[in-house]
C-alpha cells in the first residue's frame, strides 16, 4: 500500500486537520509517516502531542518512497512557510507529480513553495481576515471559495470542517495513481 507523509508544525498544528486525514487514510490501509521541521515532540494548538518520526531535512532524498504529502494547518504553519527544507520537500513532491495537499493555513505554504502558480486552490479565511487568500493569489493561485479544491495533483482544504472531504479527495487521487 502507498505511503503518505504528513508534515506538522513543531508547535501549533491544528489537531483535527492532522488527525482526521491520518485516521481516514490509516483506515484505508495507507502507511503514514509524520515529519516536522525537526524530529521529536510536536504540540497541536488544541493540546494534542505527536512525535515527528523525521525532520524535513531527513526526507529530502526520500520523495520516491511516498505517493502523497499532506501539510496540516494551524497557527504553526507560518513557521513551515519560512523553512527551506519544507518548501524544498513540497517542490520535489510536485516535480515528481506526487499528490501535494494542504489544509487551512497551509495552502500558503504550498504557495510559498511555488506549486500553486496557475492552479485553483482554497485556503482559510474569515469575514474579517482574507490575508491568506491575498497571499496565495499573489503567488499565482486562483482562489476558489470551496471547502476542498482539487487541481491536478494538488488538493487544498479550507479548515477543520473540510478535513474528512479533504482526506477523501486525497484517497481518490491515490487510488487513480
Amino acid at each position: 500500500m502507498a505511503k503518505v507523509l504528513i508534515i506538522i508544525a513543531q508547535e501549533g498544528f491544528q489537531d483535527q486537520e492532522f488527525d482526521i486525514p491520518r485516521q481516514i487514510l490509516k483506515q484505508e490501509g495507507y502507511e503514514i509517516n509524520i515529519a516536522s521541521i525537526e524530529k521529536g515532540k510536536c504540540r497541536g494548538s488544541m493540546g494534542m502531542e505527536v512525535d515527528a518520526e523525521y525532520s524535513a531535512d531527513d526526507l529530502l532524498d526520500s520523495v520516491d518512497n511516498y505517493s502523497a504529502i499532506i501539510i496540516a494547518g494551524g497557527p504553526g504553519a507560518k513557521k513551515l512557510r519560512d523553512t527551506y527544507s519544507i518548501l524544498e520537500l513540497i517542490r520535489r513532491f510536485n516535480e515528481k507529480e506526487k499528490i501535494v495537499s494542504a489544509i487551512c493555513f497551509s495552502p500558503a505554504v504550498l504557495a510559498e513553495a511555488g506549486v500553486l502558480k496557475g492552479k485553483q486552490a482554497t485556503v482559510w479565511s474569515s469575514e474579517i481576515n482574507n490575508e491568506l487568500i491575498e497571499f496565495i493569489k499573489s503567488k499565482g493561485a486562483e482562489y476558489i471559495d470551496q471547502e476542498v479544491v482539487v487541481d491536478g495533483n494538488i488538493v487544498t482544504g479550507n479548515g477543520p470542517a473540510a478535513a474528512p472531504d479533504f482526506a477523501d479527495e486525497i484517497i481518490k487521487l491515490l487510488k487513480n495513481k
